[in-house]
C-alpha cells in the first residue's frame, strides 16, 4: 500500500504529461507558412490550369511545361521570399505581383515565371537562379526588396 500512494502520483502525472504532450504534437502544422500570419494566405498563379509560380525548385518541370506552352523569345524569371507568394487578407480578384506582371506582359515576348521561398535569404535565391537558369531558358531575371518601415 506504500509503494502505491509513492507511486501513484508519478503514474498520474506521467499520463497527464503523455496526453498534453500528444495533443501539442499532434496539430498539423505547415512551416511554410508559419510566419504569414491568420489573414495572409499563400498563392501561387495557374495559366490555363499550369503554374506560373512554385515554391522553390519542386515542381519546376510544371515551369518548363508552361515555358515550351508558351513559345515565347524571352523568359523573365521572378525570385523572391514569402511576400512574393502571399497576399493579405485576399478577397476576390487580388493576387500576386508575378501574376500581375505575367498578365501586364502576356501580349509582348516574355514570358513571367515564378519561384519563391519562405523567409528565402539572396544565398538560397542564388541557388535556385543557379538551377533554373540550367533547366529553363532565362534571360532575365527580377528579384525584389521588402522592407518593413
Amino acid at each position: 500500500m506504500k509503494h502505491f500512494k509513492v507511486l501513484s502520483p508519478l503514474f498520474l502525472g506521467g499520463l497527464i504529461a503523455y496526453f498534453l504532450l500528444l495533443r501539442l504534437y499532434n496539430k498539423e502544422e505547415n512551416f511554410e507558412e508559419l510566419a504569414l500570419g491568420e489573414q495572409t494566405v499563400s498563392h501561387f498563379a495557374y495559366i490555363d490550369g499550369v503554374p506560373i509560380h512554385i515554391m522553390g525548385v519542386r515542381n519546376y518541370e510544371l515551369l518548363k511545361k508552361r515555358w515550351e506552352q508558351s513559345s515565347k523569345d524571352s523568359t523573365i524569371l521572378v525570385l523572391g521570399n514569402s511576400q512574393t507568394h502571399s497576399v493579405n487578407q485576399m478577397s476576390d480578384g487580388e493576387t500576386t505581383y508575378p501574376a500581375l506582371l505575367h498578365d501586364e506582359l502576356a501580349n509582348t515576348k516574355y514570358e513571367v515565371l515564378a519561384s519563391s521561398l519562405p523567409n528565402a535569404n539572396l544565398q538560397e535565391l542564388y541557388l535556385v537562379l543557379d538551377f533554373m537558369t540550367r533547366e529553363l531558358p532565362v534571360t532575365h531575371v527580377t528579384i525584389p526588396v521588402f522592407w518593413m518601415i
